[in-house]
Protein backbone atom coordinates (compact mmCIF):
# COMPACT_ATOMS: atom_id res chain seq x y z
CA UNK A 1 0.00 0.00 0.00
CA UNK A 2 2.74 2.44 0.97
CA UNK A 3 3.85 2.10 -2.82
CA UNK A 4 0.39 2.76 -4.34
CA UNK A 5 0.22 5.57 -2.35
CA UNK A 6 3.41 7.15 -3.27
CA UNK A 7 2.40 6.53 -7.01
CA UNK A 8 -0.98 8.05 -6.52
CA UNK A 9 -0.03 11.28 -5.00
CA UNK A 10 2.84 11.00 -7.78
CA UNK A 11 -0.06 10.71 -10.08
CA UNK A 12 -1.24 13.86 -9.43
CA UNK A 13 1.89 15.97 -9.09
CA UNK A 14 2.78 18.39 -11.71
CA UNK A 15 5.50 16.72 -13.22
CA UNK A 16 6.82 20.07 -14.91
CA UNK A 17 7.80 21.32 -11.77
CA UNK A 18 10.31 18.53 -10.92
CA UNK A 19 13.23 18.61 -11.05
CA UNK A 20 15.62 16.49 -14.11
CA UNK A 21 18.85 15.34 -13.91
CA UNK A 22 19.90 17.94 -16.19
CA UNK A 23 18.20 20.50 -14.00
CA UNK A 24 20.04 19.62 -10.86
CA UNK A 25 23.39 19.29 -12.84
CA UNK A 26 22.62 22.52 -14.37
CA UNK A 27 22.26 23.80 -10.89
CA UNK A 28 25.81 21.78 -9.43
CA UNK A 29 28.00 24.14 -12.51
CA UNK A 30 26.02 27.05 -11.23
CA UNK A 31 27.18 26.53 -7.60
CA UNK A 32 30.53 25.02 -8.65
CA UNK A 33 31.21 28.66 -10.74
CA UNK A 34 29.96 30.78 -8.02
CA UNK A 35 32.57 28.82 -5.81
CA UNK A 36 35.17 29.47 -8.17
CA UNK A 37 34.49 32.87 -8.60
CA UNK A 38 34.15 32.94 -4.59
CA UNK A 39 37.39 31.56 -3.97
CA UNK A 40 39.03 33.79 -6.64
CA UNK A 41 37.79 36.60 -4.96
CA UNK A 42 38.87 35.75 -1.43
CA UNK A 43 42.48 35.32 -2.92
CA UNK A 44 42.44 38.61 -4.74
CA UNK A 45 40.92 40.40 -1.25
CA UNK A 46 43.86 38.34 0.71
CA UNK A 47 46.24 39.42 -1.38
CA UNK A 48 45.15 43.46 -1.01
CA UNK A 49 44.96 42.64 2.68
CA UNK A 50 48.93 42.01 2.38
CA UNK A 51 49.79 44.49 0.14
CA UNK A 52 47.69 46.88 2.43
CA UNK A 53 49.62 45.00 5.88
CA UNK A 54 53.03 45.55 3.78
CA UNK A 55 52.24 49.16 3.21
CA UNK A 56 51.11 50.08 6.38
CA UNK A 57 54.32 48.17 8.13
CA UNK A 58 56.76 49.95 6.20
CA UNK A 59 54.71 53.61 6.89
CA UNK A 60 55.55 52.43 10.86
CA UNK A 61 59.02 51.88 9.92
CA UNK A 62 59.22 55.58 8.16
CA UNK A 63 57.12 56.96 11.45
CA UNK A 64 59.78 55.20 13.64
CA UNK A 65 62.74 56.22 11.87
CA UNK A 66 61.99 60.01 12.19
CA UNK A 67 60.71 59.68 15.76
CA UNK A 68 63.66 58.25 16.57
CA UNK A 69 65.16 60.89 14.37
CA UNK A 70 63.34 63.65 16.20
CA UNK A 71 63.87 62.32 19.53
CA UNK A 72 67.86 62.47 18.78
CA UNK A 73 67.74 65.83 18.26
CA UNK A 74 65.60 66.92 20.97
CA UNK A 75 67.45 65.04 23.02
CA UNK A 76 70.57 66.97 21.96
CA UNK A 77 68.90 70.40 22.28
CA UNK A 78 67.83 69.97 25.68
CA UNK A 79 71.88 68.53 26.54
CA UNK A 80 72.95 72.02 25.48
CA UNK A 81 70.54 73.72 27.36
CA UNK A 82 71.62 71.95 30.71
CA UNK A 83 75.04 72.24 29.94
CA UNK A 84 73.77 75.74 29.92
CA UNK A 85 71.94 75.88 32.83
CA UNK A 86 74.62 73.84 35.00
CA UNK A 87 76.92 76.66 33.67
CA UNK A 88 74.62 79.30 34.86
CA UNK A 89 73.69 78.17 38.42
CA UNK A 90 77.70 77.53 38.67
CA UNK A 91 78.01 81.26 37.95
CA UNK A 92 75.26 82.11 40.07
CA UNK A 93 76.52 80.04 43.00
CA UNK A 94 79.92 81.84 42.49
CA UNK A 95 78.24 85.53 42.47
CA UNK A 96 76.34 84.40 45.74
CA UNK A 97 79.38 83.15 47.42
CA UNK A 98 80.87 86.70 46.52
CA UNK A 99 77.50 88.76 47.55
CA UNK A 100 78.04 86.85 50.91
CA UNK A 101 81.97 87.74 51.08
CA UNK A 102 80.88 91.05 50.58
CA UNK A 103 77.68 91.06 53.12
CA UNK A 104 80.30 90.02 55.52
CA UNK A 105 82.94 92.59 54.74
CA UNK A 106 80.08 95.79 54.70
CA UNK A 107 78.70 93.47 58.38
CA UNK A 108 82.69 93.95 59.88
CA UNK A 109 83.07 97.57 58.35
CA UNK A 110 80.10 98.18 59.46
CA UNK A 111 80.61 97.33 62.97
CA UNK A 112 84.30 99.07 63.03
CA UNK A 113 82.94 102.26 61.51
CA UNK A 114 79.73 101.85 64.63
CA UNK A 115 82.53 101.34 67.15
CA UNK A 116 84.55 104.55 65.63
CA UNK A 117 81.57 106.39 65.89
CA UNK A 118 80.39 105.30 69.70
CA UNK A 119 84.03 106.14 70.72
CA UNK A 120 84.33 109.34 68.98
CA UNK A 121 80.45 109.89 70.65
CA UNK A 122 81.92 109.20 74.26
CA UNK A 123 85.47 111.32 73.41
CA UNK A 124 82.82 114.35 73.00
CA UNK A 125 80.21 113.35 75.77
CA UNK A 126 83.80 112.89 78.14
CA UNK A 127 85.25 116.53 76.77
CA UNK A 128 81.25 117.92 77.07
CA UNK A 129 80.84 116.53 80.48
CA UNK A 130 84.51 117.55 81.79
CA UNK A 131 85.23 120.64 80.48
Amino acid sequence: RPAAAIADALGHADVDQLATKADLAAVQADLKAVEAALKADIETVQANLKAVEAALKADIETIQTALKADIGTVETALKAEITIIKADVTALKAEIADIKADVKTLKADFKKGVTIIIGVLLTILVKLLFF
